[in-house]
């Protein structure tokens, strides 16, 4: 189990009394030096997960005192998921790999934090509990939110020279789950989009064949991209189909 909590400070680290005074608080409001940083208990030791950008997320938020939290182990990974309003995804540490991740829906085009609020595991399942007063099932083997778009996003990092100069993309390649196709048979589609000026603004969605059930040979690869001093891609599959991203090659 992964204890954790957003302290009020980011002053110098706590101390073993301070682990038991921040643990007793649930304002969730920042004293005079600031606050939003996530640590977990490693035994007794304080250790500060959150990187920078979590603490920007959470520093944005002018109260914290609403924020509901709950932890599970799947697959060998334990996740702390913390659901923040404000935010309009969920935040989620993997303890194994040391690593955060966002959760979201796609409500009206636009994300919304996801819907479980709670966690159990009973009958050798992983239950969830939702605002919307339903409990749902966490099972990596469904490709969608209780029927809902089950949304799977990949940002990459900004794509320049040390120079500056200006490129040209000839093609991308995602490696990512092929042939696995829809419950139909047929092939999903994987959605791409690029920006120009570090995602402040995106192109068009242009899309590709992931295959239809059985083409394991098929490949992922857009064409055709033009130019840029620095470039910015999003990954997007909504499709009723397994999927997962190995990695991507850019020529």
């Amino acid at each position: 189990m992964c204890r954790s909590w957003i302290t009020q400070s980011i002053g110098s680290e706590p101390t073993s009394a301070d682990v038991e005074r921040l643990l007793r608080r649930s304002t969730g409001r920042p004293d005079e030096r600031g606050g939003g940083i996530v640590w977990k208990l490693a035994g007794y030791t304080p250790v500060r997960v959150s990187t920078q950008a979590i603490e920007e997320a959470l520093q944005s938020v002018t109260d914290t005192s609403g924020a509901v939290a709950y932890t599970y182990q799947q697959d060998g990974h334990s996740f702390y998921c913390l659901n923040v309003p404000g935010l309009n995804t969920t935040l989620c540490y993997d303890v194994a790999s040391n690593a955060w991740h966002e959760r979201a829906e796609l409500v009206t085009g636009e994300y919304a934090q996801h819907r479980g609020q709670f966690h159990a595991y009973a009958y050798g399942k992983h239950l969830v509990g939702a605002a919307d007063g339903k409990i749902y099932q966490y099972d990596p083997d469904v490709n969608t939110n209780a029927g809902d778009v089950l949304l799977r996003d990949r940002i990459s990092p900004h794509q320049a020279t040390a120079t500056y100069t200006k490129n040209e993309f000839s093609l991308l390649q995602v490696d990512c789950t092929v042939g696995a196709g829809l419950p139909d048979g047929s092939a999903p589609s994987l959605m791409m989009r690029y920006s120009n000026d570090g995602g402040g603004s995106w192109g068009n969605w242009r899309t590709v064949s992931a295959g239809a059930i059985g083409e394991r040979r098929a490949r992922a690869i857009f064409r055709r991209l033009g130019m840029a001093y620095d470039r910015v891609w999003q990954i997007r599959f909504t499709e009723d189909a397994p999927f997962a991203i190995v990695g991507a090659n850019v020529e």
